[in-house]
């Protein structure tokens, strides 16, 4: 990925990014003030993804999770290119996220397209099986408890989602 810092032309390549990942794309209207100065961020299934230097940074919201049983599979395959946590290290969900309460990874840094595609993916995934009731799943896509959210997707939370994103990029 590009190092978008002080790029004050990033949106368009920001844009293609998040366009190819199948992410959508809300314009907040005016550059942030931060290192990356984009005046996009991109809304998936409750998490909200903003640019820094050279990666996105993926963020849940509202309690929404990538469950561990996803979260490991991608991390088999990516887990160099979409770090849990961030971690320069690159270590397994389940290494990182180890205490008992932990039901997934509420945070990413992607540091490639081929990541972000495959997180977004996986961020589908999660919704599917969040939709499928029965045994195994762990409260959907949604931390047990966690306020907010009927399951993690669907066009019900757009508006939150886009507040949440406004919110995210505000701070």
């Amino acid at each position: 990925m590009k190092n978008a810092a002080g790029d004050a032309n990033c949106d368009e390549y920001l844009k293609q990014e998040l366009e190819e990942a199948g992410i959508e794309i809300i314009d907040l209207g005016c550059p942030a003030r931060q290192e990356v100065p984009a005046s996009v961020v991109g809304i998936l299934n409750g998490w909200t993804f903003k640019r820094a230097w050279y990666y996105w940074v993926a963020r849940a919201g509202d309690g929404t999770i990538l469950p561990f049983e996803i979260a490991d599979r991608l991390h088999e395959q990516h887990g160099q290119e979409v770090r849990v946590s961030g971690h320069c290290c690159c270590p397994a969900p389940r290494e990182w996220y180890s205490k008992p309460w932990h039901f997934g990874v509420p945070l990413y840094h992607v540091d490639s397209q081929e990541g972000l595609n495959a997180l977004a993916e996986a961020i589908r995934l999660s919704t599917q099986v969040a939709a499928v009731p029965g045994p195994g799943t762990v409260a959907g896509a949604r931390v047990p408890g966690a306020a907010g959210g009927s399951g993690g997707g669907g066009d019900g939370g757009g508006m939150r989602e886009e507040q949440n994103a406004r919110a995210t990029m505000a701070s």
